[in-house]
């Protein structure tokens, strides 16, 4: 591993792959991108997820009609056009879609308000949602996609064009200097590297302490690197405020941890049993579903949780309990469901539910792409390109994302999602 490259990428997820591609396609090939966990062995293993331009604010419409064009074009990579499907109840919730579809058709997203006896007739296994009196706002250009194949995508063609990864690595520290008033300069990273086991995979125990202690034991025989970049991404998601405070400043994001349950709908297995079926369906208490393969994936609106980096799946519970009665009165095919397992992972979340994608303050090579909603796959592509023409170009030239940067916290220019999905 050389120790200088021209830009060091802290998280290989979606988002990290995507900067690295972009960048590379821009010149920028000295390119190195770091991650705890680059194969995802603590991640879900999903090969369907929603993907929307469907979103409270207009900026996040752009990004994520962007993103979906191009994910719509990417070879290799397969959207399902299902449509996503935004239940609501009553006439104040009919009104409220109402007006929202409005925005989205005038940035020429297709979408329309379905009131009850149109949901039933369009959807019959929400029946049930329909007799309580739900409509829906159906978002017919949402989709979903494999996201392990659109990460891979973007890890793939990043290599191509000369980017480096580097699995099992975690940022232990920095260096950093002063060399004008009032601006630091991020000199050096301090990388260990995670401990394999025969195989070359890496030690269970020692990827659990970095991603939720954030302390890899070192070893005589850890293999510490120091690598001097040229700039630095903080692309590390959730674990993104980790960085900040190494380097000197408040977190911004705060980790929620959101556990999926795996279901198997008896009499419905796979989305071509279900016939006419949303890509995504959210009902008005937060719960969610979709298809995966032959089973449903299903999940509850949940809170940030400051400090907790909990990875455990909470259990049969949380889908008896908390789960179960929300799906049931929506739609019969959950009265007969078997709960197979679960998985849960950690989202970012800003103190306005957007992302924030800029220079970091106080920094002159640091800058910082995290935080926006559904993990960062329905913005990944614009993001990326964006990003990439501001550190080459000094500029956003296809979209303007300046209002992402964080200095909107302070001057209370907030960008509010609600990030139920």
């Amino acid at each position: 591993m050389k120790q200088r490259v021209d830009a060091l990428i802290a998280g290989g997820g979606v988002m990290g792959s995507a900067i690295a591609w972009a960048l590379a396609g821009r010149g920028v090939t000295d390119v190195c991108v770091l991650d705890v966990d680059l194969e995802g062995r603590r991640g879900p293993r999903l090969h369907s997820w929603p993907v929307r331009s469907c979103w409270d604010q207009a900026l996040n419409v752009r990004v994520g009609a962007a993103s979906m064009r191009f994910l719509s074009e990417a070879s290799g990579v397969e959207l399902s056009r299902d449509g996503h499907l935004w239940l609501c109840d009553g006439t104040a919730g009919l009104e409220s879609e109402t007006a929202r579809m409005k925005i989205l058709r005038d940035r020429g997203i297709a979408s329309e308000v379905l009131d009850a006896e149109t949901l039933a007739k369009r959807f019959p296994l929400l029946e049930r949602a329909a007799q309580v009196g739900c409509g829906a706002l159906h978002v017919s250009s949402d989709a979903s996609v494999d996201p392990i194949a659109v990460r891979d995508w973007f890890r793939r063609e990043a290599r191509n064009r000369g980017v480096t990864f580097l699995d099992r690595a975690y940022l232990e520290g920095v260096t950093t200097s002063s060399r004008e008033p009032g601006t630091r300069r991020l000199e050096c990273a301090h990388v260990v590297e995670l401990a394999s086991r025969e195989g070359g995979s890496p030690d269970e125990a020692e990827l659990l302490n970095a991603l939720i202690a954030h302390a890899p034991p070192r070893t005589a025989s850890s293999r510490v690197l120091r690598i001097q970049p040229g700039i630095v991404i903080n692309a590390l998601g959730a674990w993104s405020s980790l960085l900040r405070v190494k380097l000197g400043a408040a977190g911004l994001c705060v980790p929620r941890s959101r556990a999926l349950a795996v279901l198997s709908l008896v009499g419905h297995e796979g989305r071509g049993a279900l016939g006419r079926w949303p890509s995504l369906v959210v009902d008005p208490s937060g719960a969610f579903f979709f298809a995966d393969s032959a089973y449903t994936i299903a999940g509850l609106e949940s809170l940030p949780m400051p400090g907790s980096f909990d990875l455990a799946y909470p259990g049969q519970s949380f889908f008896e309990d908390g789960l179960w009665p929300h799906l049931a009165t929506q739609a019969e095919p959950f009265e007969r469901v078997h709960h197979l397992r679960g998985v849960t992972f950690l989202e970012a979340v800003t103190p306005d539910g957007s992302g924030v994608l800029g220079r970091m303050p106080g920094y002159s090579n640091v800058f910082e792409a995290f935080g926006f909603p559904g993990s960062g796959l329905s913005h990944a592509f614009a993001i990326a390109r964006g990003l990439a023409e501001r550190i080459v170009d000094g500029r956003f030239d296809s979209l303007d994302l300046g209002p992402f940067d964080s200095a909107r916290f302070s001057q209370e220019a907030r960008l509010s999602e609600k990030c139920i999905f």
